[in-house]
């Protein structure tokens, strides 16, 4: 059956050919959709730094203006990682960047994202930096930074390789790397310090007014702030599901026309299939092989699209031409195999349906 089927696609080269670059031109036109909205998605979570619904921003200010210890601090991370936003900005072989000191128990389900490297894990001497930062300072992972004298290992660089992001002029560092190097906290011109913790935002709401009553104590005042979100995240959220659904129909639409030229292509191997059952072949037998073919088909268009998608995407810098940000991650093998098998059931159905039901006899004598 191999050899039959082989010698069929030979026999109908240009038919085959056209099968195969419509099923391609369908996937490629699906991975472009998928890559649009997982960046789209990636954006959404980077202007709002994860989930947006479980972080909280807390104010702690002092009416003294004395500088706030670190172990004032920490007690805010039995609901998650803290992040203390507003620290002044310090300079690095004349390169200005941000530091943010970190604390948590636990890591987080979503953390600043990473070029290159993990996350911080507790380990004292280690930073992670934007990458405007590291290209300027000319590090990269698995560098030493020197600051004040203090060797500090470059755990990861962060930022996202093909757009600008927030951390890109950063420097993430441990709370105890922060006191080592610069002592307390020192408050702003708001005379506050800007906590943001990255989720427990609803066990913080309910022991919030005994944390406040615990800080008043120390003369220390807390302001928890509502976090929002804005109207670009709402429209970049919207886009996202229309990307994917105006993708998919443009998809569907080429599907339906393949559909009608495979039909017409074995609406003209009615003769064959006629022969074979003849010769003993019945309609499960002819079906299975019906699948095999139309799923080896798709296959090989899925794989011509994903092939054709990734090296314009790595030819164009990680984005598509016209400078449209994507993403290739595996969630674009994953459907590519999806559709690979769906449509080639369901097309294999179809033509099963229109031409293994033949009768061997009347289809013969029409021939």
């Amino acid at each position: 059956m191999t050899r039959y089927i082989l010698a069929q696609w030979k026999k109908h080269l240009l038919l085959f050919s056209i099968v195969v670059f419509c099923f391609t031109i369908s996937g490629l036109v699906l991975a472009i959709g998928v890559g649009i909205a997982v960046e789209n998605s990636k954006l959404v979570s980077d202007s709002s730094s994860g989930d947006l619904e479980d972080q909280s921003l807390i104010h702690i200010r002092s009416d003294d203006q004395s500088p706030l210890s670190m172990a004032l601090i920490k007690p805010l991370s039995r609901f998650g990682e803290v992040q203390v936003l507003n620290m002044p900005s310090i300079e690095i072989n004349k390169t200005k960047v941000f530091p943010v000191p970190v604390f948590f128990e636990k890591e987080e389900d979503w953390h600043i994202p990473l070029i290159k490297g993990t996350y911080l894990d507790g380990h004292d001497k280690s930073v992670i930096i934007g990458k405007v930062a590291a290209e300027k300072l000319d590090l990269t992972e698995g560098s030493v930074l020197d600051i004040q004298g203090q060797a500090l290992f470059v755990k990861g660089i962060a930022g996202r390789i093909n757009r600008n992001t927030q951390w890109d002029d950063t420097i993430y560092m441990w709370f105890d790397t922060y006191d080592d190097l610069f002592g307390s906290f020192p408050l702003n011109e708001s005379n506050s310090l800007q906590c943001l913790i990255k989720s427990g935002k609803k066990e913080l709401n309910e022991n919030f007014l005994l944390l406040s009553d615990e800080y008043k104590e120390k003369g220390l005042r807390l302001y928890n702030e509502p976090l929002k979100e804005s109207l670009g995240q709402t429209s970049v959220t919207n886009s996202v599901y229309m990307t994917m659904i105006g993708f998919v129909l443009v998809t569907l639409i080429i599907l339906l026309n393949i559909i009608n030229i495979i039909y017409y292509w074995f609406l003209e191997r009615r003769k064959d299939l006629a022969v074979l059952k003849s010769l003993g072949a019945d309609n499960r037998y002819l079906f299975k092989w019906l699948v095999i073919e139309m799923i080896t088909i798709v296959s090989i268009g899925e794989l011509l699209a994903n092939v054709i998608y990734l090296s314009v995407w790595y030819i164009c810098g990680n984005r598509l031409p016209g400078d449209i940000n994507a993403s290739v991650s595996p969630l674009h093998f994953l459907i590519a195999l999806f559709a690979s098998y769906v449509t080639g059931l369901f097309v294999a159905w179809f033509l099963n349906r229109r031409c293994i039901f033949v009768d061997p006899v009347i289809t013969l004598k029409s021939n």
